[in-house]
């Protein structure tokens, strides 16, 4: 018999989405919230990964010259299964009048910079490093330090189809899943 598959979709966050994320986050947690607000502010997309009603990763394109991905997460229990590679697909696709999409990526994060180098980023020889506080999963508040380097790609524009669309096979749990999202050319 074979494996059932399981639909990753990858959206904008809207008004209903926070409201089941928020409810999941440990108390304290503030980055749905915030994330939602330069939404609304129209200075980034809040983008979540989905599958079966959960969200299960989420990013934050920042709309700035040339746009930003930041803080891309994707739950433990999913990491590996191309839950990622959607969400950045997505935000390229969003992204692609601009030309280009950049990255940070943490020194200490060796996986998440060989996912991105495996879709076509390169290096700038940008550093920075910042201090920023989050809270954890147990609810406590921290901060962190940590130095990250920027990446680049540049995109292809493309012409005539404002209505693109992308999928990425994966695997999730031993399962075969198929990651499509599909969005409007942005007009930004």
């Amino acid at each position: 018999m074979p494996a059932a598959r399981e639909s990753v979709t990858v959206r904008r966050c809207d008004a209903k989405d926070l409201a089941k994320i928020v409810a999941e986050d440990p108390l304290g947690a503030a980055y749905a919230d915030l994330a939602f607000a330069a939404q609304n502010e129209e200075r980034a997309d809040y983008l979540v990964a989905w599958i079966g009603g959960q969200p299960v990763g989420s990013g934050q394109l920042e709309w700035t010259q040339p746009p930003e991905l930041k803080s891309l997460h994707v739950e433990p229990e999913h990491r590996g299964a191309g839950i990622g590679t959607a969400i950045i697909r997505h935000a390229e696709q969003l992204s692609r009048g601009h030309g280009t999409l950049i990255v940070g990526v943490g020194q200490d994060n060796p996986d998440a910079r060989r996912l991105y180098e495996r879709l076509g980023y390169v290096a700038t020889g940008r550093l920075e490093t910042y201090t920023y506080s989050y809270v954890d999963t147990a609810g406590v508040s921290r901060d962190a330090t940590e130095t990250a380097e920027y990446l680049e790609k540049a995109l292809r524009r493309v012409r005539g189809n404002d209505a693109l669309a992308q999928t990425v096979s994966a695997s999730i749990g031993g399962k075969s899943a198929t990651t499509s999202s599909t969005c409007g050319a942005s007009s930004r």
